[in-house]
């Protein structure tokens, strides 16, 4: 069996024969000394040109400083499939309702002019009735008074 202390090729490849543990004091790495993390100077966006607020300037892509869209007022309002799809089904639904309700309103109509009818016909006939009855009343109280007179 080998350790690490045995350089055989096979199981160590000898590239950390350099590495001194002493090395490591304070922040310093070997691995990462040649990387610098300073804010200033090198950076890995320093070729970009820099706006004033922070972000990357609208010349970087060919666009000047006017606003990306036009104004709400101009903008046609896009709406989903489902959307367009309730309206559509909507506006069916709603014609079929203001049909339904044209023809109950058209039978009410009917059904009411049907009833007047028939009250002014009960109406006459009550009034003849009532009219007859009277006359009769009439003639009795005309006998009765006639008689009267008589005895």
């Amino acid at each position: 069996m080998s350790s690490f202390t045995d350089e055989s090729p096979r199981e160590y490849s000898g590239s950390f024969r350099n590495f001194d543990a002493n090395s490591l004091t304070g922040n310093s790495s070997p691995v990462f000394a040649s990387q610098s993390y300073s804010t200033t100077g090198d950076d890995l966006f320093s070729s970009q040109p820099v706006s004033d607020d922070g972000g990357f300037s609208p010349e970087q892509n060919g666009i000047s400083d006017g606003p990306i869209l036009p104004p709400p007022s101009e903008m046609e309002s896009e709406e989903g499939f489902a959307l367009r799809e309730w309206r559509r089904e909507n506006a069916i639904r709603l014609e079929e309702k203001e049909k339904k309700e044209k023809e109950m309103l058209k039978q009410i109509v009917e059904e009411a002019e049907e009833y007047k009818k028939e009250f002014y016909r009960k109406r006459q006939l009550t009034l003849e009735n009532n009219k007859a009855a009277n006359r009769e009343k009439e003639k009795v109280r005309e006998y009765i008074s006639i008689n009267s007179y008589f005895c």
